[in-house]
């Protein structure tokens, strides 16, 4: 997600509204990246609250 961010939505050659739209894409893409890095480092993890479900 962090290399198609970077790749695909360059808002730093764009103006105007544009550049708004593709930053939005951009810091989604990012934010994305930070939630599945989250998950897949929690994954592992026992939760006190699971219902004895894991991956």
């Amino acid at each position: 997600m962090l290399v198609s961010a970077i790749t695909m939505y360059d808002f730093w050659n764009t103006e105007g509204e544009d550049e708004q739209n593709e930053m939005t894409s951009f810091l989604k893409n990012v934010f994305g990246g930070g939630g599945v890095t989250v998950f897949l480092a929690l994954a592992g993890v026992a939760w006190p609250y699971a219902f004895d479900v894991g991956l």
